[in-house]
């Protein structure tokens, strides 16, 4: 359960003006794991952004991908992914996005 940062506060303040960690759990109804585990974290904890997203972004030139998809149709995901610079979900999510629906299997293909 996510707790607001008013009440954080408040216990931090409490146990900060000489109050214990276990009447702090009692008169504000917080598991003392909890308390030990703010207590741990630095000031500048609620500050700090969070980690970026994934290094890659989902978005490529969709034109350049249809222009491709239209000159060689049968390339391979890897390979699509190789002439864009980019990877293999950024194809496939962008092919869906733009309702282009391929069943490729390597095995079968590379058999033929």
């Amino acid at each position: 359960m996510a707790y607001s940062q008013d009440l954080k506060q408040r216990v931090l303040k409490f146990i900060e003006k000489n109050g214990s960690i276990t009447q702090a759990s009692r008169i504000f109804s917080i598991a003392r794991p909890t308390i030990y585990t703010w207590l741990a974290q630095p000031s500048n904890y609620d500050k700090i952004k969070k980690k970026p997203g994934p290094t890659t972004s989902l978005t490529i030139d969709r034109e350049k991908l249809r222009q491709i998809m239209t000159d060689q149709p049968d390339l391979m995901l890897k390979e699509l992914a190789v002439l864009l610079d980019s990877n293999t979900s950024t194809i496939s999510y962008n092919l869906a996005k733009m309702k282009i629906h391929r069943k490729k299997n390597s095995a079968i293909c590379s058999s033929l």
